[in-house]
């Protein structure tokens, strides 16, 4: 499972960024989709788009755990502490 240094992006670009990112993990997933549709599919490009897929998942989960934080602080009242 691939790991990438999640960037720390400003306030205004998390919602953009967390839908192209899930966009792009969505197209990638139709792609191996339509690859494994075929009854015999080419094992190099499974295994191009498989790794295409797990890099985008992990951008996406880099995004979401970032729109999440920030919706989660944004939320907190004062009285929390933190």
């Amino acid at each position: 499972m691939p790991t990438i240094e999640c960037e720390a992006l400003p306030k205004s670009s998390l919602w953009p960024e967390y839908r192209r990112a899930f966009a792009e993990f969505s197209k990638r997933v139709r792609q191996l989709q339509s690859l494994t549709s075929y009854s015999n599919p080419d094992p190099e490009a499974l295994r191009m788009v498989s790794h295409e897929v797990e890099q985008a998942r992990a951008v996406y989960n880099c995004q979401r755990d970032a729109l999440t934080q920030h919706l989660l602080s944004s939320r907190r009242p004062a009285s929390w502490g933190g």
